[in-house]
């Protein structure tokens, strides 16, 4: 039995000891916004960020949505940090297969993720079943930005310039036999600026990579590499001397998932057809016709989410006419972030009129439906707190 002080004038009495308490219940998880890195990759249900700034030996992860303060969305606790071996260089990339995570260091060492990554709290501070393990080979990435996952397993340019496929468990194979003149032509001081994706085409698996070559500071030659593991797989399927700045897959409104390629600010696909011209054509032409796009920010009040608020007006400054929004209000009760109530919002010059309840709101912007470029220079919200 304790008696405790009280500023009321009355004493408190606790007759609990500390051996009945529940200790069941673990701490409440902390929460930061994500850090800051130069890669992401997905693995065990969770979200990797390679090479922090500030810290690029580092690996952090997301945790599991059961965080309540801060924005749920930003699901990081501070504690969810992986590190390279004591000795090992800064991570130049890294990339997720399903056996686990692998990650390179600028000295040319592999380390993979063993165990299960776990929720670093309060009141479990030490992480005991997840560590990075040096694995045999000593072989790094040219460019993290080459790293690709694939069925296959993890695909990318090696600091050798060999192409490299690992599944996890085999020693890597290599994949550019009878092509390594043409990568030794890659510029030397210019390698970590090569690009990679992966996609599929004619019943294919491909590892697509863009590098430049013969003294080039940027990507001018693209290698087509067969994954498929049968009797049809092709080794390399083509070597396409085109200038790029990237290389991605992206999917369209009806599903389809195509191969392009940044030029000069424009978008382009690969393709091989009847129209292609120097191997590319442009994904969209000038039209008069309608190219709707949205976008949806993130929450604001999420710097107080256990406060109701009224939400008054948002703010929109833009260099286009022809703009809507619409509003995801959030009170955690009826209106969650699955099942939020919508408002379409009337923007009259760039303040529109929200007036509802909620703890956050989220606005969605539709953009103008025209061939032209649109920017939005500022984007706000005005509530007033209530209780």
């Amino acid at each position: 039995e304790k008696t405790l002080p009280a500023t009321t004038g009355r004493e408190l009495i606790d007759r609990k000891g500390d051996l009945d308490l529940n200790k069941a219940i673990r701490a409440q998880f902390l929460n930061e916004p994500p850090p800051v890195g130069f890669f992401l990759a997905k693995s065990h249900g969770r979200i990797y960020i390679l090479r922090l700034v500030g810290a690029r030996q580092d690996i952090a992860y997301t945790g599991y949505e059961r965080i309540l303060d801060g924005r749920p969305e930003e699901s990081v606790p501070p504690s969810n940090r992986l590190r390279l071996a004591i000795g090992a260089d800064e991570i130049r990339g890294g990339g997720a297969l399903q056996a686990g995570l692998v990650a390179f260091s600028k000295s040319n060492e592999m380390f993979m993720l063993r165990g299960n990554p776990e929720d670093v709290t309060s009141d479990e501070p030490i992480l005991f079943t997840a560590f990075l393990e040096q694995l045999p080979w000593d072989l790094g990435c040219a460019s993290g930005y080459t790293v690709r996952s694939t069925p296959h397993g993890i695909a990318w340019l090696g600091s050798d310039l060999k192409v490299y496929l690992f599944n996890g468990f085999d020693e890597p194979l290599d994949m550019s036999e009878g092509i390594y003149p043409l990568l030794k032509e890659i510029t030397p001081n210019q390698k970590q600026n090569a690009r990679a994706a992966f996609f599929r085409w004619v019943e294919s698996d491909w590892y697509a990579l863009l590098v430049p070559v013969n003294g080039a500071t940027k990507p001018n030659r693209i290698f087509l590499f067969d994954l498929t593991n049968d009797d049809k797989n092709v080794g390399v399927g083509a070597i396409l001397d085109i200038q790029a700045d990237s290389i991605a897959v992206i999917e369209n409104s009806t599903g389809d998932r195509k191969l392009v390629i940044g030029q000069q600010g424009r978008i382009k696909q690969l393709v091989v057809e009847s129209q292609t011209v120097s191997g590319i054509h442009e994904v969209i032409s000038s039209t008069a016709g309608q190219l709707p796009a949205r976008w949806q920010s993130g929450y604001f009040g999420g710097e107080s989410p256990q406060r109701m608020k009224m939400f008054r007006f948002a703010r929109l400054v833009v260099d286009q006419g022809g703009f809507g929004i619409l509003a995801r209000v959030v009170d955690d009760k009826g209106k969650t972030l699955r099942d939020p109530e919508f408002v379409q919002l009337s923007l009259e010059g760039d303040k529109a009129t929200v007036n509802r309840k909620g703890r956050r709101i989220s606005f969605e912007l539709q953009f103008p439906n025209a061939d032209v470029s649109s920017a939005v220079l500022e984007l706000s919200s005005s509530y007033i707190p209530l209780g």
